[in-house]
């Protein structure tokens, strides 16, 4: 992240939610591709209409072919509006997996390199600091071909496209019917922070305004250089 927003983390003491229609990713909470929707509105038409037709034993109903079929549809088509009202209520915090740093994600993630900074923490961390809120789920992100599947009612907001791999995405989701801003901070306890890494691009006095910063918010952290900048030999 770009330093500004990183003495935001701490002067807020609130972790940044973005709301799911926000993101860049115009596939975000996508089920998947318009060219095979319609396979997926007769799987469900079928699936609605056979609900329908069989409700459970002990209730007694008559109904006809043409209002089975037009109350499959109007399912269908509340399926499909609740698809789109749920990018508007769902809040996502997005982190990088990996066990050592990534260059692509330097590049990603920062408007400007030199006064970038990376945090890390731990699945156990994020979770504790967040207070066990049971409302957040937290999980990886299911790379999948959206040529040849679809990511299903249930994990639009678990399932990206497999050009997206590299991000090697863990998110922490919580819905909110009420907000109506593009994103939202949720308190987080400072046992999140595990470690800052400074830019590899840094200038050599940036680590030390990151711990003049650190030690006005409390922080006791190690601030590391990137690794990306270790010499080699040839």
């Amino acid at each position: 992240m770009d330093f500004t927003k990183y003495v935001s983390l701490l002067a807020s003491r609130g972790l940044y939610f973005t709301r799911a229609d926000c993101f860049e990713d115009q596939y975000e909470g996508a089920k998947g591709l318009k060219k095979n929707k319609e396979k997926w509105d007769t799987h469900f038409l079928e699936f609605f209409s056979n609900a329908i037709k069989n409700p459970p034993s002990d209730y007694k109903h008559e109904i006809s072919d043409a209002e089975v079929e037009s109350q499959a549809n109007k399912l269908l088509i509340d399926l499909k509006h609740g698809g789109k009202m749920q990018k508007q209520r769902t809040f996502v915090s997005c982190w990088h997996e990996s066990e050592h740093e990534s260059e692509a994600m330097w590049r990603l993630y920062s408007s400007f390199l030199a006064n970038a900074v990376a945090v890390r923490t731990t699945y156990e961390r994020l979770y504790h600091s967040l207070e066990r809120n049971p409302s957040i789920e937290i999980g990886r992100i299911q790379y999948i071909d959206l040529k040849n599947s679809y990511a299903g009612v249930n994990d639009a907001f678990w399932r990206k496209r497999k050009s997206f791999e590299h991000e090697r995405e863990v998110r922490a989701v919580i819905q909110d019917f009420n907000c109506q801003d593009q994103g939202k901070l949720l308190a987080y306890d400072l046992a999140l922070l595990e470690e800052v890494f400074v830019s590899p691009q840094a200038p050599s006095w940036f680590a030390e305004l990151v711990n003049d910063v650190n030690a006005k918010y409390g922080v006791q952290i190690s601030v590391s250089t990137s690794e990306l900048i270790e010499e080699s030999f040839f």
